[in-house]
């Protein structure tokens, strides 16, 4: 049988395949060691009886759905020609929107790099291959899949990454990364896309997580900020339904610019956050210094006003004291004006990438301002019905504003 006869016949009996011709041409050249230019080129060369009993069981094989990567025992990744295995995932084409990410906010000087669940070490081998001036760290629970890493490193030649068993971060304390990436497990198991495709030919612990597919991406958002440089980052895969969930993860544990990117189907693929630095973490530390006196000016304020009025109904003497006079004033004052540090605070915190409802926290602080003279000014008489009015209706625009910030949801246009 010549190779263009077997092409033919390859092509009708793998028709249920996504991408018959490509799978039948990866396997004629991987049995005959020809390229697939050669291949189109001479096809009218004869098959030897070895040749075709071997394509034979591997196009049976391949009809039962196992995965070309597993047959050919190679599968590519940002250019470099990995070896895989059963034991790990197949790297697929839209992991490399995490390495063009990655590479994207590496910092220019040399750098430590973590691939959590390195598997194959795809992600890894492709930012050593990339910065050969950082030192890049690869890490796995599977010793299948360390071996396997090792293996590809030694192959490709790529001497700056460190490949070891850890459990996530088990085997890695004290250390600190400049960035920290990974493609952990975020199934759910009641997926019913696990019994399809090339997914049932490979291991269900790199495949399956606890809560809906969450599970070990909560886990690592939430250890993995000791191990990063302060204002370092991390960037995550996960699945194309999940990316609220995760941002969500994110913003939670205190990263800062928290985005999701996607894939070349358009999908969200993954999310990525950055730890606060140095200046930023001593801002945080302020707000919420400044959130926690603001809350119990609040409750003093709202208390104070509650009894002057419990006492003016029952013409109680204490209404003549000194204190009973000065203490509502300077709850009121130190109110707005821990109200105004807030605002000012969440305009520099970025909460939200640079420049992001810039128009809506100015506006918000405008307004809490102009409501917090009216409840507080003693210029021109108001009657005490107005000024609570003006003070509630305060509060509630700094409720709005700092939401606003915090979730990201525009107000004006």
């Amino acid at each position: 049988m010549t190779f263009q006869a077997w092409l033919q016949q390859a092509i009708a009996r793998l028709a249920e395949s996504d991408s018959p011709r490509r799978d039948a041409e990866i396997l004629l050249g991987h049995v005959t060691g020809r390229a697939r230019t050669w291949i189109l080129a001479f096809g009218e060369t004869t098959l030897s009886a070895d040749e075709a009993a071997r394509l034979e069981a591997l196009l049976v094989r391949r009809q039962r759905g196992e995965p070309i990567a597993h047959l050919v025992g190679q599968r590519e990744f940002w250019s470099l020609p990995l070896f895989v295995s059963p034991a790990t995932l197949i790297p697929r084409p839209d992991t490399e929107c995490l390495v063009e990410q990655a590479l994207a906010r590496l910092p220019t000087a040399p750098c430590r790099i973590l691939d959590l669940g390195t598997g194959t070490g795809a992600i890894a081998l492709a930012l050593a291959s990339e910065r050969p001036d950082c030192d890049v760290t690869a890490v796995d629970v599977m010793p299948d899949a360390v071996a396997l890493a090792l293996r590809n490193a030694e192959h490709l030649g790529i001497a700056n990454v460190t490949i070891s068993q850890s459990d996530w971060f088990s085997a890695l304390a004290g250390q600190r990364f400049a960035t920290i990436v990974s493609n952990p497990p975020y199934i759910d198991a009641a997926d019913p896309h696990l019994a399809e495709g090339d997914v049932r030919f490979e291991p269900l612990t790199a495949l399956v997580a606890g809560d809906q597919g969450l599970a070990d991406l909560a886990h690592i958002i939430r250890e993995g900020r000791q191990y990063l440089q302060p204002g370092g980052w991390m960037l995550l895969e996960h699945g194309w339904t999940q990316g609220e969930a995760v941002r969500a993860l994110f913003r939670e544990a205190g990263y800062l610019d928290v985005a999701t990117c996607r894939d070349y189907g358009d999908n969200e693929r993954l999310t990525l956050g950055r730890l606060p630095d140095h200046g930023e973490c001593w801002l945080m530390n302020l707000f919420t210094a400044v959130l926690y006196l603001h809350i119990a000016t609040v409750a003093v304020s709202v208390g104070l006003f509650v009894l002057r009025y419990w006492w003016m109904y029952h013409q109680s003497p204490l209404l003549n004291q000194r204190w009973v006079r000065i203490a509502p004033h300077c709850s009121d004052t130190l109110l707005f004006l821990s109200g105004a540090g807030l605002m000012a605070i969440t305009h520099y915190l970025p909460f939200t990438e640079d420049g992001a409802w810039l128009t809506e926290k100015l506006f918000g602080v405008i307004i809490y301002i102009a409501l917090g003279f009216i409840a507080l000014g003693r210029r021109r008489p108001r009657s005490q019905q107005s000024r609570f009015i003006a003070f509630l209706l305060a509060l509630v625009v700094l409720f709005i504003i700092i939401q606003l910030a915090i979730t990201r949801i525009p107000i004006l246009g």
